[in-house]
């Protein structure tokens, strides 16, 4: 088991929830399997209007999802 991260590029203000919920979808639609306990750790701005940047963690049983991945 190890710590996964993602990175997406969403509409500015967003809650938690909302982009927690997005992460997830990004993740299934992926094919990461075996992914649990989706934390968002990050907000910050990505120099587009009204854009910013989410960056997640959680966990997964896939080695190969240990390196993070960015949605761009």
């Amino acid at each position: 088991m190890g710590i996964g991260r993602l990175s997406l590029e969403l509409p500015a203000g967003k809650t938690a929830a909302e982009a927690e919920r997005e992460a997830a979808r990004v993740l299934e639609e992926s094919g990461v399997t075996g992914w649990s306990d989706l934390v968002l750790q990050t907000t910050l701005t990505s120099g587009a209007a009204g854009r910013s940047r989410y960056t997640f963690t959680y966990w997964t049983d896939d080695p190969e999802n240990h390196q993070g991945r960015d949605e761009k």
